[in-house]
């Protein structure tokens, strides 16, 4: 029974390698198709700016193309992004604490959602791994509780070390997930949020980060008692 269950945990692995394969393939196409009308959209934005500012305009007209340029640069961040967490790029190894990992995870999400994390536990371990794509992976682990639950609810992550083993725990107050659809989290491209919201691709990306510095995912919820992941 052991040896049965090392083959299907060995497939299950193969499975996911196989599916980060085509997530990078498409991440590359991706970033070669943006790549050229980015570049030129940051260029016209930088003469625009120029343009505006010997023109002495109005300060508004140039916070504008100011923004514009600064959208373009994160475009080009999260489509680098995607190509490291996908397997495409290569991120150096770093050694990091847990909760610098946390702050940043949290730093970066939307306005509004910040305030609404508890932190309670041990976060001072260290871990070594690719610093980028692990703050991505528990801001997505964050902002999935987030918004999973009602406006203003906050989410709990916990921190726990025995063993030589650290555990994070993020646990949401929202309503919960079927049976039908928690054997799904974590394909490719599955999600429950409105068109538009998501790509389902925050927690098979997540998965595979973690996993690559060997730890792993736990998800359990019940309807209307919320959602517990422990990483």
């Amino acid at each position: 029974i052991m040896r049965e269950r090392e083959v299907a945990k060995f497939a299950q692995a193969a499975a996911r390698s196989e599916k980060m394969a085509s997530l990078a393939t498409l991440a590359t196409g991706a970033a070669h198709e943006l790549g050229t009308p980015l570049g030129t959209i940051g260029l016209v934005a930088k003469e625009l700016e120029r343009a505006i500012d010997r023109d002495r305009p109005k300060a508004d007209l140039i916070a504008d193309a100011k923004l514009i340029a600064s959208q373009v640069e994160r475009c080009r961040a999260i489509v680098d992004s995607m190509r490291s967490e996908a397997g495409e790029g290569y991120e150096e190894p770093r050694r990091m604490s847990v909760a610098d990992v946390l702050e940043e995870a949290r730093d970066n999400l939307p306005r509004g959602y910040v305030e609404r994390i508890d932190f309670d536990g041990e976060f001072d371990a260290q871990v070594l791994g690719p610093y980028r794509s692990l703050c991505q992976a528990v801001r997505n682990l964050m902002k999935n509780g987030l918004d999973a639950s009602e406006t203003g609810q906050s989410i709990a992550v916990r921190g726990r070390v025995a063993n030589q083993t650290l555990e994070v725990v993020f646990q949401d107050r929202g309503k919960g997930i079927t049976k039908e659809v928690l054997d799904r989290v974590g394909e490719p491209f599955f999600t429950t949020k409105e068109a538009g919201e998501g790509m389902g691709l925050g927690l098979f990306v997540t998965q595979a980060v973690i996993e690559r510095l060997g730890g792993r995912i736990e998800i359990q919820s019940e309807l209307g008692q919320g959602t517990t992941v422990s990483v």
